[in-house]
């Protein structure tokens, strides 16, 4: 059962599975704004609503804004046919990001860019936390979450199935801007403080850093995701336009 708080990712709750809530929270007393159209939609899709005190809801997280669904399923992860028929895509995965707020904030890039999904080890990883539903503002509805346990060896199934696989790393001599990724790619994050534990950094298949002004101090996870989720849409985005212009000639 995932736990799904504020408002922002309630709302994309409602939109895109409201059949797979299980129980719609909102606070007690007078409802206004987005919280009394949450109410209206929860009674026109039969969703069973619950008021509840300010103190239950904090129980469950600390920052909801008065409403938290309980889903109970998220986005399919794809199936490995259709993986190994695809021409593009790319995939995130997490090696041991600790921080909600990381999490979060990748799933809502990831959203953003395309991404198919999200791999996270399940070693000294936050995962799919309400913390992490908040920030992500709709995000877990849209980009599917596979928790691993092995999170190399799921790498080279994904390498077997056509993926190239880059791992972030800050001391890396290939920078990111003079890479040309390719067009089925993963791209490994990992932790701020220690990047990627060794058999992660074995099973990519090469390592790239993103260039920056300073040696002093990096990007955090989710800034370096959403910089090199960007830089895979806009390399695909050059190659489209390329083979438009060759047509033409």
């Amino acid at each position: 059962m995932r736990i799904v708080p504020g408002i922002h990712s309630v709302k994309e709750t409602l939109k895109v599975r409201p059949k797979r809530i299980s129980e719609l929270w909102l606070r007690e007393g007078t409802l206004s704004g987005e919280l009394e159209v949450f109410f209206q939609e929860a009674m026109k899709g039969r969703i069973k609503i619950k008021r509840v005190a300010q103190q239950t809801l904090d129980k469950q997280v600390t920052s909801h804004q008065g409403v938290i669904a309980f889903v109970e399923t998220g986005p399919e992860w794809p199936h490995p046919n259709e993986l190994k028929k695809m021409d593009r895509g790319f995939f995130i995965a997490l090696d041991s990001i600790e921080d909600p707020n990381n999490v979060g904030s990748i799933a809502r890039s990831a959203w953003n860019l395309g991404c198919l999904g999200i791999l996270t080890s399940k070693d000294r990883s936050a995962g799919v936390t309400p913390a992490a539903e908040k920030v992500a503002s709709g995000g877990f509805e849209h980009v599917p979450v596979q928790e691993v346990s092995n999170l190399a060896s799921e790498l080279i199934g994904l390498k077997e199935l056509g993926f190239w696989v880059y791992g972030l790393d800050g001391e890396s001599t290939q920078s990111l801007v003079t890479t040309e990724l390719s067009a089925k790619c993963v791209i490994v994050i990992g932790s701020e403080e220690s990047g990627l534990r060794k058999p992660v950094s074995g099973a990519c298949d090469a390592l790239v850093s993103i260039p920056q002004a300073t040696n002093s101090q990096s990007f955090n996870a989710a800034v370096a995701g959403a910089i090199v989720g960007y830089e895979f849409q806009r390399q695909r985005a050059l190659t489209e336009t390329s083979k438009i212009s060759r047509k033409k000639l």
